[in-house]
């Protein structure tokens, strides 16, 4: 699943063609309404990779799809059982 939200997130932030070439460039804003993936903010393209780059998979809770913003201290707590993610490491 990592892996596969990585590339969701590459292709869709990144580059298009997931080459080592930046060719997209969202806006920065924090803006209402989680589902809309430009203007974009931190927590919430973390929040958008999950929910698209997931496929049919049940990672996110359906709740946090209809709240305004997706708050960094919410993250851990907007997965599903079985996707919660775990802390490797300090950075």
């Amino acid at each position: 699943m990592a892996n596969q939200v990585a590339n969701y997130a590459d292709k869709h932030y990144f580059s298009y063609s997931g080459s080592y070439s930046r060719n997209i460039n969202l806006r920065y804003l924090i803006s209402p309404g989680p589902l809309v993936t430009n203007p974009n903010y931190c927590s919430k393209l973390v929040f958008n990779s999950y929910w698209y780059g997931s496929g049919n998979s049940p990672v996110i809770k359906d709740y946090y799809a209809h709240v305004q913003y997706i708050y960094p201290s919410a993250l851990p707590d907007i997965f599903q059982n079985g996707y919660t993610p775990r802390k490797i490491g300090d950075y």
